[in-house]
């Protein structure tokens, strides 16, 4: 027999209440079912699909376990484009980490093929009060 997925449409993600993501019996969720849910608390709305070999320990708003018949089911936090970039970090084409790079700027990296931090070295240039150069450290005028 064949799974049919369904859409489902909550009003949260938890706390067991009607209509919140975790309040959905696991027993009824297949594999794949997709999921969206308006967080009222944060005004945010959330992309899901439905895992059902998961086992994942809960950690909203990525993964939420239903609080019914859960198994191994899980509602896995998916990006409706396809893309996961909730966060710069998220991006296929950025560095890894945010370790390291306070004051730094985004800029493109020299193979023109991602985007990546940098710190401005030094600037030359010609001023009215006759300084050729302003240098930056890790962000800060020097």
């Amino acid at each position: 027999m064949t799974e049919i997925n369904y859409y489902y449409w909550a009003t949260g993600l938890t706390g067991g209440g009607d209509g919140v993501l975790d309040s959905f019996d696991g027993a009824d969720l297949n594999d794949g079912d997709p999921a969206v849910a308006h967080d009222h608390d944060t005004g945010l709305v959330f992309f899901y699909s439905l895992d059902a070999t998961s086992g994942a320990d809960e950690s909203s708003p990525d993964i939420i376990k239903p609080d019914t018949n859960a198994g191994l089911k899980r509602w896995i936090r998916t990006n409706p484009y396809g893309v996961d970039a909730a966060t710069f970090l998220g991006l296929a084409d950025t560095d890894v980490t945010y370790v390291g790079q306070a004051g730094k700027y985004v800029i493109v990296n020299a193979g023109e093929t991602g985007l990546t931090f940098s710190g401005i070295i030094a600037h030359a240039a010609s001023h009215s009060d006759g300084t050729d150069d302003i240098s930056v450290d890790g962000g800060a005028f020097a």
